[in-house]
């Protein structure tokens, strides 16, 4: 049986999560940054009480998490920048 690698439990199915949820992904226009230029962000499989306690939040705790918050910052930036 796989072992579930947010709670350390054996269960019988895992499902996919989506580490950077869709919301956020669809959302990088409205500030300016083209979709296709985010970087590839890997699905995980978590069991699925995890993911539904999860949900659609950033898990801050994920190091991919914490590497596409930084890029994302980092791109705000650059807009901002774009304006002085």
């Amino acid at each position: 049986m796989p072992i579930c690698p947010k709670c350390n439990k054996e269960k019988e199915k895992l499902t996919k999560d989506h580490v950077i949820p869709k919301w956020l992904l669809r959302r990088l226009h409205n500030y300016g940054i083209k979709r296709g230029k985010a970087p590839k962000v890997v699905n995980e499989m978590i069991c699925g009480s995890c993911n539904v306690r999860k949900g659609g939040e950033l898990d801050y705790s994920n190091i991919k998490v914490r590497m596409f918050m930084l890029w994302f910052v980092e791109k705000i930036m650059d807009k901002l920048n774009e304006y002085e």
